[in-house]
């Protein structure tokens, strides 16, 4: 009976240590893998600056446009499912200059489908700027009528000289021109191009389908662009584009091409499927 009582005794303590010492394990990843207000943020997110100026609505973030210099902060989700085409924030001529800060919440049903913007994305063009805590549900961007030579697409930023962090995607980007035309186009989940700019936690999971240069993350990065702890889920699709007479087809799980000599990637992954005429897992081409 004692013996029996023994064995009872240690095999209940041997029990408790083991659950003891798996808790840690889980709380860690708790900790490190689940932030904002959807748990859906690879990064901690802290308190915004009280002087910011305050987005509740499809309206206040359309409103953006109309003062390129303000730090913007999200304080819900926004659907912009019955607001139709989205214009994006920010061109050639007038790019956002301020700074956005999502506090970890969604914008969704973003939708793009007109030609007539050469840079695309929730942000067209922006510069000096910092996007961060924001995430794209349902985003649906296509692309196939063009009115430029040249397209820059991404879901948070088309074309982009600053930071984007703790940011992602899952909707899709297409854009796809007749063969016959020449036109050069640069496309990722996140940004389609990026110079002298860095790109940290952030992840796509959308599918990707578009011409000349493609990547998960963003389309090709020049100058001293950095990339850091992000990663691409979605499948990658670079169809044959063509540009004076060259026949160009690049996609990588994370940069499509890595057109700097500087630039840096690091603790980054893919597990998308690509597709394209020269592919990388994590760079399609390297050009240093």
């Amino acid at each position: 009976m004692a013996k029996n009582t023994y064995f009872k005794t240690l095999s209940r303590f041997l029990i408790l240590v083991m659950i003891l010492a798996i808790l840690p394990a889980i709380n860690l990843s708790a900790e490190t893998n689940a932030y904002g207000k959807h748990n859906q943020f690879l990064a901690p997110i802290l308190a915004p600056a009280p002087e910011d100026i305050k987005i509740y609505t499809a309206g206040d973030l359309n409103n953006v446009r109309y003062n390129l210099n303000g730090s913007y902060v999200l304080m819900n989700d926004i659907d912009l499912a019955t607001w139709g085409e989205w214009e994006p924030i920010g061109d050639f001529s007038n790019p956002f200059r301020g700074d956005f800060d999502g506090q970890g919440y969604i914008i969704r049903n973003l939708t793009i489908t007109n030609g007539t913007y050469q840079y695309i994305g929730l942000f067209g063009r922006a510069i000096g700027t910092a996007v961060k805590n924001v995430g794209l549900e349902y985003t649906y961007i296509n692309i196939s009528s063009p009115s430029f030579s040249s397209y820059y697409a991404g879901g948070i930023c088309g074309y982009s000289i600053g930071s984007i962090s703790n940011c992602h995607n899952t909707g899709d980007i297409f854009l796809v021109f007749p063969f016959t035309i020449d036109i050069y186009s640069f496309s990722g989940g996140i940004c389609g191009s990026s110079s002298s700019g860095k790109i940290s936690n952030c992840y796509n999971e959308g599918n990707i389908l578009a011409a000349f240069v493609v990547g998960g993350i963003i389309g090709v990065i020049d100058s001293n662009a950095e990339i850091t702890s992000c990663y691409n889920t979605g499948n990658i699709t670079c169809a044959a584009g063509f540009w004076q007479g060259i026949q160009i087809s690049q996609a990588g799980g994370i940069l499509g091409n890595f057109n700097s000599v500087d630039g840096s990637i690091a603790n980054c992954y893919n597990t998308g499927d690509i597709t394209a005429d020269v592919t990388g897992g994590i760079v399609g081409v390297l050009n240093q």
